[in-house]
């Protein structure tokens, strides 16, 4: 069940008591002038995994003008502030503070005016809100490599080659064919498992070549997903 207050001039939508933001309401905040870029934004993060399942809810409604039923996104705190990173709007560093203000108000409950404060109280709350802000500042800051890297795949829809693969990870083409044979990812050849395959982690390519001898041969190269990007870049990390 979901109720709605308001905090700063923000709707805060609580989803099983949990605050929330509207996507619409954020997109008009940030500038967008269509509501699909943001939404496309929010599905790439939770296509890669920056947006975790707990931190979204969405929900099919009907359009103004009564066409097509559309997804609406209402996104928690951590989401809202990844979303508003890859937004790269002229207004997304003022959005962003204004975000963490909101959020700290409602966990602090600062729903309304507060009355019969002493001023050490009023100046404490003052320094415990600034003092979560720089947290959040900094968590902001943490998330934006790893969303800069997801991105990296995601805007690519066709599986990339394992030497493009390598320069985006930072290593090289005969190191990483070396790492994915030890992991059981290719076989010795290079061939990719067809369990990776199966898994949606790697893709082949298949190819024709005439050899003078032999005559028509076929070629396999493998290429990884974007989701096998994503995990081979977890799993090389940790490892190196």
């Amino acid at each position: 069940m979901s109720n709605v207050i308001s905090i700063q001039g923000y709707d805060l939508h609580l989803i099983d008591d949990k605050p929330m933001v509207k996507d619409l309401d954020l997109a008009e905040r940030l500038g967008f002038s269509r509501d699909r870029d943001i939404r496309k934004i929010i599905k790439r993060l939770i296509d890669s995994g920056s947006i975790m399942v707990n931190e979204v809810c969405d929900t099919v409604a009907q359009t103004p003008s009564g066409g097509r039923p559309s997804k609406v996104y209402f996104l928690g705190e951590k989401a809202v502030l990844k979303v508003i990173t890859k937004s790269e709007t002229e207004k997304a560093d003022q959005i962003t503070d204004e975000m963490i203000d909101v959020f700290i108000d409602y966990r602090n409950g600062n729903l309304k005016p507060q009355q019969d404060l002493s001023r050490m109280d009023i100046l404490q709350m003052a320094i415990e809100s600034e003092k979560e802000k720089l947290v959040l500042k900094l968590e902001v800051e943490e998330l934006k490599p790893k969303a800069e890297f997801c991105d990296k795949v995601a805007i690519s829809e066709d599986a990339i080659s394992i030497g493009q693969a390598a320069k985006i990870i930072g290593t090289g083409r005969n190191r990483l064919l070396s790492f994915l044979r030890n992991r059981k990812w290719v076989t010795r050849i290079n061939e990719p498992y067809q369990a990776k395959i199966e898994s949606g982690l790697m893709d082949v390519k298949i190819g024709q070549w005439e050899h003078p001898k032999q005559g028509l041969q076929r070629s396999v190269t493998a290429l990884l997903t974007g989701k096998g990007l994503v995990e081979l870049q977890h799993i090389y990390g940790e490892v190196a």
